[in-house]
Formats: C-alpha cells, sequence, structure tokens
C-alpha cells in the first residue's frame, strides 16, 4: 500500500504467505530442526483459503520422497498416502482408437512406481494438523495483500486482513487498513502467479535473463467407475486426439482404492495452442515437493481480502 499507516504489527522469526505443501514443508522442517537445535523459533503460515487445504483440489500422483525427509513414520502416522501406484500406461489416442506406448520406451519422469495416489488436499490438511502439533500458528483465511520493507529496502512482513477497499481503489466505509506481520525471515510460498510473487520478480527484476514462464489451464474431473472396471493403482497418461498436432497437451487418469478415477487434460497456453477451445484438463501430475529443502510454492491466486485478523490472532508479544 502507498499510504503510510499506522497499524498494529506481530513479530515472528519466520512468516511464510502460503498454506500448501511448500509452505507447510518449510514450516515443520524449521520447528524440527529448532527443535534438534534447543532453539524456539516462531513461526507463522498465512493461507487465504477458508481453511488448509480449500484451494488444493487437485489429486496427484505423490512421490513420498519429502515425506520420507519429514517424518520417516508417516505410513504409522496416519499420512493419507493409501493406494500405491501398481501400473503405468501411456497412450496415444487417435479417432479410431488408441496406441499403447511401452513403458520401457519412456523416461524415468514417467514411471510412477513407488508413488502414490492421492488427494494433495487432504496430504495438505493432514500436514496442517502436524505443523500445529510442532507449534506452527496457521491462519486461514487471511489473504496477504501487499508487503511492508526495511529502510535497507529488504523484506520486513506483510499486511493482512485489509477490507473496505472499492475496485476504483477507494476507501468505503467499512475501511480497516488490516495488520502487518513481520519476520526475520519472510517466505512467499503462494503458488503460481501468486500476487506477492509478481510484485518481487518486478521489484528485484528476478526474470531478468530467464526464460518466461509457461503456463497452461484445464479441468479435473472425479468418476465413479462401475467396480468391475476398476483397476486401484493405476496410473494412465495420454495424448493425441481430440486435439490437433499443434496444441501440447496431455491427459491423466488415476485410480485410487475407492472405485474413484480421476481424471484430467492440460493444454499449455502458448501462441500454437489457440486451437485448444476443445481441451480439458488439470495438472497431469502434481507432487509434493521432492525435497524438504526446495520448497516450491504449488498452486495459488488471488483472493479479496478477509475479515479483519484482530478476531483471530492472539499472541503475547514476544
Amino acid at each position: 500500500m502507498s499510504e503510510d499507516l499506522e497499524r498494529e504489527s506481530m513479530e515472528y522469526d519466520v512468516v511464510i504467505v502460503g498454506g500448501g505443501p511448500a509452505g507447510l514443508s518449510a514450516a515443520i522442517r524449521l520447528k524440527q530442526l529448532a527443535a534438534e537445535a534447543g532453539t524456539e523459533v516462531s513461526v507463522a503460515v498465512l493461507e487465504k483459503g477458508s481453511e488448509v487445504g480449500a484451494h488444493i483440489l487437485s489429486g496427484a500422483v505423490i512421490d513420498p520422497k519429502a515425506l520420507n525427509e519429514l517424518f520417516p513414520n508417516w505410513k504409522a502416522e496416519g499420512a493419507p498416502l493409501e493406494t500405491p501406484v501398481t501400473k503405468d500406461r501411456f497412450l496415444v489416442l487417435g479417432p479410431q482408437g488408441e496406441a499403447s506406448l511401452p513403458m520401457f520406451a519412456l523416461p524415468p519422469f514417467m514411471h510412477n512406481h513407488g508413488c502414490y495416489i492421492a488427494s494433495l488436499g487432504n496430504v495438505t490438511r493432514w500436514l496442517a494438523t502436524r505443523a500445529e502439533e510442532l507449534g506452527v500458528e496457521i491462519y486461514p483465511g487471511f489473504a496477504a495483500s501487499s508487503m511492508v520493507w526495511n529502510d535497507d529496502g529488504s523484506l520486513k512482513g506483510v499486511i493482512v486482513g485489509v477490507v473496505g477497499i472499492a475496485k476504483s481503489g477507494e476507501k468505503k466505509p467499512d475501511y480497516q487498513p488490516g495488520m502487518e506481520l513481520h519476520g526475520k525471515y519472510v517466505f512467499i510460498a503462494e503458488g503460481v502467479r501468486g500476487s506477492l510473487a509478481k510484485q518481487l520478480i518486478a521489484k528485484f527484476d528476478l526474470s531478468a535473463g530467464k526464460s518466461p514462464q509457461k503456463y497452461g489451464i484445464g479441468i479435473k474431473e472425479l468418476w465413479q467407475v462401475p467396480p468391475e472396471k476398476h483397476q486401484p493403482g493405476l496410473a494412465e497418461h495420454s495424448t493425441g486426439w481430440p486435439l490437433d498436432n499443434n496444441t501440447a497437451a496431455a491427459a491423466s487418469c488415476t485410480t485410487s482404492a475407492t472405485t474413484t478415477c480421476r481424471s484430467a487434460m492440460l493444454c499449455t497456453l502458448t501462441t500454437r495452442t489457440r486451437g485448444c477451445r476443445r481441451s480439458t484438463s488439470s495438472s497431469v501430475s502434481s507432487t509434493i515437493p521432492r525435497s524438504s529443502r526446495t520448497w516450491k510454492a504449488v498452486a495459488a491466486s488471488p483472493t479479496a481480502p478477509g475479515p479483519s485478523p484482530r478476531a483471530a490472532i492472539s499472541r503475547s508479544p514476544s
């Protein structure tokens, strides 16, 4: 925000913007490292969704490597990864039928054995529970609308809970300036095209000399299939029809232990794919970070600010 306002503030060692797998993994690991060192570190996670996992809609084929590092006993601790991948299949579709490619001819990243089919939303909720058990403070329903800077130009914190701003930018009668959350370290884990991430990229010219980011569009559906056709643990990917040769797209179908099939299709948004009007897709394969030290944002987009944080956030000064 451009205006110079006096706001209430709260101080943390670490403030993490984004309550997805990336932000929660970071919070958990920080708490674990602090416990190993015998020290205390205060960590706050801000999630703009009404609850953790509210914006994590994807089913996923999940590599458990990060969970193995964060929680070696995650199976015994009830992590919702219940369906191991038992079979991979890759199809090339045509108007008259399909052709199955031999898996041995495909690159390693297309092989999902050792991975699990799961709801990423459920995994995220489980991570949130574990994070809170470690002492992480999680605040759902609060979108970080802007950033606060130190005098030397470094990031000081974020502003949450701003309400009463009209589309024109003018303040409405119910305007509230929100609250500042300051951190010695601030992690931005908003996800794809996060509003704060875009501001940081522009301010520090982080995209200079880098390849342009690429985006895709799609949808995902949950299908209830007859038990006699259900193949639990099947991870199937496909490409081709009904799209043309100039459209970069792929589809997936994964089946869980129940008779549920997650069907998805992703189409890239490039100048060559203007003809993807018939495509319907979502991410072909969503994964949690492959390393607990690689906290890459998973998925997010800006939302309207939530209510004032005073009613939900109460913490004595450190």
